[in-house]
């Protein structure tokens, strides 16, 4: 008994050895691969600075700092493509949670998978009951999944021309009105983001009131109203022309982002404040502007109540507001359906309402994956401070 024990533990010491020498061995694969990448990263960087040095020999002092600067970046550069590699390449070590890490985060995976189920079913629930029959619909055979697929409430819905109508009007009140709100946002912004600029507390602290506190209901339609501005398109531009929270978080940004030096360099080379605020600022603050237009879109894209108050012609109205008919007033032309009986009927509204949601939805929808990767940056630096 003694010698089998014995020889298990030698086996299950072998074991150990075997699996750490594996461990070692891809550990030196990884590091062999990071050394490679940083050779090269090293040599293209050497190459560079070399260049550039060249270039520096005879030139001006205004020039040299130039080339001063734009070696600086380069290190910078070079640093962060070395913490790139290091993370892709590099090996990695795993940190073992204690128990009470594990219960807290597993609750907390729990907690948010069930608010997923509870935000993305009734999506899924409102597109395939788009893709249904309208039979299918009106009986209560769509759970998850589309029954018996049919893109009849898609036909009937093109069909009707207000769609068309609001179509038009919510494209033309959401691009004009999103170009209006970044040239203003970013005007203000800018001005109010300069260390130098007289007052900008006061500014600010008018922009904030604005947040705070307004006039009401029927005063702002009185004046609206002395303006002109009723049954007129415009009234869904221009009030809103400037949001106070895409201001401040326009300005943070600003302020955070672009070092005060840059500002000082570019003056010394005889820059303007408009040149620089078009060839500097702006290319920098590409992340910042990104959100704010995807905010300033979504305003836009699904503004309802502006119409319903201010704007009296149908042919002035946005999608949302014949999006409001069908689903609250339950306004659908079923006169070509209804000698399919009152159950087809039934149904075909309920399709004609699901497809109407998913069509007024979906283009504003397919723009966040093309601004979701400015998110991080954009949203949290300018929530730091404001």
């Amino acid at each position: 008994m003694a010698k089998t024990k014995e020889a298990t533990q030698q086996v299950n010491l072998e074991k150990e050895a075997a699996k750490k020498a594996a461990q070692e061995a891809k550990r030196q694969k990884k590091l062999a691969v990071l050394q490679k990448h940083v050779d090269v990263i090293e040599q293209k960087h050497a190459a560079k600075v070399a260049k550039l040095e060249a270039k520096k020999a005879g030139l001006d002092e205004i020039a040299a700092s130039d080339i001063d600067h734009k070696i600086g970046a380069l290190e910078r550069k070079r640093l962060a493509d070395i913490n790139a590699a290091y993370e892709k390449y590099g090996p990695k070590k795993k940190v073992k949670l204690p128990l009470a890490d594990k219960i807290y985060y597993t609750a907390i995976y729990i907690i948010l998978a069930i608010l997923l189920l509870v935000i993305l079913y009734p999506v899924i629930y409102i597109v395939s009951s788009s893709f249904s029959s309208p039979l299918s619909v009106a009986t209560g055979k769509v759970v998850l999944w589309p029954v018996d697929l049919s893109v009849k409430g898609y036909v009937e819905v093109f069909k009707n021309p207000d769609v068309w109508l609001g179509y038009r009007n919510t494209i033309l009140y959401t691009v004009g009105g999103t170009i209006v709100n970044i040239v203003m946002t970013l005007m203000c912004a800018y001005p109010l983001a300069r260390k130098s600029m007289p007052f900008k507390g006061a500014f600010t602290f008018l922009f904030t009131f604005t947040m705070l506190f307004g006039g009401g209901m029927i005063p702002t339609y009185i004046v609206m109203k002395h303006l002109g501005m009723i049954n007129n398109p415009l009234i869904m531009i221009l009030p809103g022309a400037i949001g106070v929270h895409n201001l401040i978080i326009s300005r943070t940004y600003m302020q955070s982002s672009i070092p005060g030096d840059l500002l000082e360099a570019a003056q010394i080379d005889g820059c303007s404040d408009i040149k620089y605020f078009f060839s500097c600022v702006l290319p920098l603050a590409t992340s910042n502007i990104a959100v704010i237009t995807l905010y300033y879109a979504v305003g836009h894209w699904n503004a309802y109540f502006t119409a319903f108050i201010y704007l009296t012609s149908r042919e002035y109205f946005p999608l949302q507001v014949f999006l409001r008919e069908v689903l609250l007033l339950s306004q659908v032309d079923l006169e070509q359906s209804m000698e399919e009986g009152s159950t087809q009927v039934y149904g075909l509204s309920d399709v004609l309402k699901y497809a109407l949601i998913v069509v007024a939805t979906a283009p504003i929808l397919a723009l966040y994956p093309f601004v979701q990767k400015f998110f991080v940056k954009g949203v949290m630096v300018g929530s730091l401070k404001g």
